[in-house]
């Protein structure tokens, strides 16, 4: 994990601590219904703050840059989480099958509310799937997991892939074992994948 002395890390959470206040804290609970641990800052500061991190992270190796993601999940912090997914997503031009089996690990251990369930399974896995169509086999079996949100990423990781028309085979199946399911949050990602499925003829005709 990243050094609690890390200069950037430190930065961060300085700048959270100077912006945190209660009403923006209370604004992001209601936001869910899941528990989250906000610091309670506004979403344009951390935006702010991965502008600022991206060129700094540019210059470390991929695995200095993973610890650095880990510290920030390991904070339990909704806005690190979601600073993780923001600074991840810039470096998912070359992701293969070692970036999937790291952002699945964020999913089983990070993965509490559906802003990081989805942000990690659209923008992270569903590149990696992208790039490497034959990773998408794996998210079949993620249906049957005794975590909600692992069962959600399998549909939400097929978001994009689905509204390209890619995957239609995987897609139905996926969509066929989360129906019944009796969580909430599974059978709005059912309704969310199907929709989006729906959208491939037409982006296909506008090609």
């Amino acid at each position: 994990m990243a050094s609690q002395t890390d200069p950037l890390l430190l930065h961060i959470r300085q700048r959270l601590q100077t912006a945190a206040n209660e009403t923006d804290r209370a604004a992001i609970r209601r936001f869910f219904r899941e528990t989250v641990t906000p610091c309670g800052v506004k979403a344009t500061l951390v935006h702010e703050l991965t502008r600022y991190a991206l060129p700094i992270l540019r210059e470390r190796t991929p695995a200095a840059r993973n610890r650095f993601f880990e510290a920030l999940w390991k904070s339990g912090l909704y806005e690190e989480g979601m600073l993780a997914v923001y600074l991840a997503r810039r470096f998912t031009r070359d992701c293969g099958p070692c970036e999937f089996k790291l952002w699945e690990r964020w999913i089983d251990r990070y993965a509490t509310n559906w802003a990081h369930c989805d942000g990690i399974s659209m923008h992270l896995i569903g590149s990696a799937i992208a790039q490497n169509p034959e990773l998408a086999v794996q998210l079949e079996a993620w249906t049957a997991s005794p975590n909600p949100w692992k069962r959600r990423s399998a549909a939400a990781s097929l978001v994009r892939e689905a509204r390209q028309g890619r995957h239609a085979g995987l897609t139905g199946r996926i969509l066929e074992r989360l129906e019944g399911d009796p969580a909430s949050l599974i059978r709005k990602a059912v309704v969310w994948l199907r929709r989006e499925r729906g959208k491939a003829p037409l982006t296909r005709a506008r090609r």
